[in-house]
């Protein structure tokens, strides 16, 4: 069995305990030491024999009894010098606060000073309206090609070679937040769009992602015919151009009509690159040829196209004026040979 700890007795002065508590038939502390010389049992102690005074009370028999000695004759002046000595460290205190206090005046000050930014959203939607059509078109066709950036493909904007056309065209407006795209993309996207070629207009449909409907005129320039690790973006560019569902027309440039020695293959190459979308357009809009009555031709598609119906092997000349009736016929067949693979 664990034995119990009891508490040591308080020690005590033997003169102060004989003085408060005499013992069973002993003469009192009056008769023996006189009543007039000696001190009585409540008068104050001398300075130098320590006094008992407890800051808790007693929790039980078995509980320490906590005491604190308190020794008379002794002031809070008598510790002065140790208080003056820590008065640097106070001094410290204050000019670090007074530093502090100084820094953030400075701080507050210069950005009071900063220009605040311009409330453009509160500004009524018919001059936000105007600001869109400045920034975002351009007197000319917008050019897209594709490059490499930092391991990424993506569509760019071809650089004019004319320092004089206007500089103002700036589509990064659109990054600027969520509203300002929400109310600029459909004025960036819906005008004309050209694209150097099926990497350009791939990336570019895979960049802007659900913001493809509002793309609504677009033309191709040039299918990628060479051994290329790119040639897939023929097939691809219009796979992905299925999400462009308000298209209005797809114009046709002189490299997409350019691979064959007749029209039944030139458009049978066609109609291998772009078939689903040809087929899906159909089924969208209830009728098959839907997707054919989109398709327009550059002029240089037509010079190719008139090319092969003469059964010549060269180019028209640049310089000769169009035939309309040979490059209406020539079209007409294209697209009656589209509409017999459909």
């Amino acid at each position: 069995m664990k034995r119990k700890r009891t508490a040591a007795p308080v020690a005590k002065d033997t003169l102060t305990t004989a003085i408060a508590t005499p013992a069973k038939g002993a003469p009192s502390a009056s008769d023996t030491l006189g009543s007039e010389d000696a001190p009585s049992a409540g008068s104050v102690p001398d300075a130098t024999t320590p006094t008992t005074v407890s800051n808790r009370p007693t929790r039980g028999a078995t509980k320490r009894r906590y005491t604190i000695a308190d020794y008379p004759g002794f002031d809070d002046e008598d510790f002065e010098p140790d208080l003056a000595d820590s008065s640097d460290d106070g001094e410290d205190e204050n000019n670090a606060l007074h530093s502090s206090k100084a820094w953030r005046k400075v701080s507050t000050s210069k950005k009071q000073n900063e220009p605040k930014p311009f409330p453009f959203l509160l500004l009524p939607a018919e001059i936000r309206n105007a600001i869109y059509a400045y920034a975002l078109t351009t007197d000319n066709d917008i050019h897209i090609e594709a490059k490499t950036k930092a391991s990424r493909r993506v569509a760019t904007i071809q650089t004019p070679n004319d320092r004089n056309k206007r500089v103002s065209f700036s589509p990064a407006l659109l990054a600027t937040n969520r509203q300002v795209y929400q109310e600029a993309a459909s004025v960036l996207y819906s005008q004309p769009l050209t694209f150097i070629d099926a990497y350009g207009l791939y990336s570019f449909l895979a960049q802007i992602g659900s913001a493809r409907p509002l793309v609504d005129n677009i033309t191709l320039e040039s299918f990628i015919h060479s051994r290329s690790v790119h040639r897939h973006c023929n097939h691809s560019s219009f796979t992905m151009l299925i999400g462009c569902t308000n298209l209005k027309r797809v114009r046709l440039g002189r490299g997409v009509i350019s691979w064959g020695r007749n029209t039944a293959r030139m458009a049978n190459h066609f109609y291998r690159e772009a078939h689903y979308w040809l087929e899906v357009v159909g089924q969208q809009k209830g009728h098959k040829q839907a997707a054919v009555d989109l398709i327009e031709f550059t002029q240089g598609a037509l010079e190719n196209l008139i090319w092969v119906m003469d059964g010549r092997y060269f180019r028209v000349n640049p310089s000769e004026d169009l035939d309309g009736e040979k490059a209406r016929q020539a079209e007409e067949k294209f697209r009656t040979r589209l509409m017999e693979m459909l």
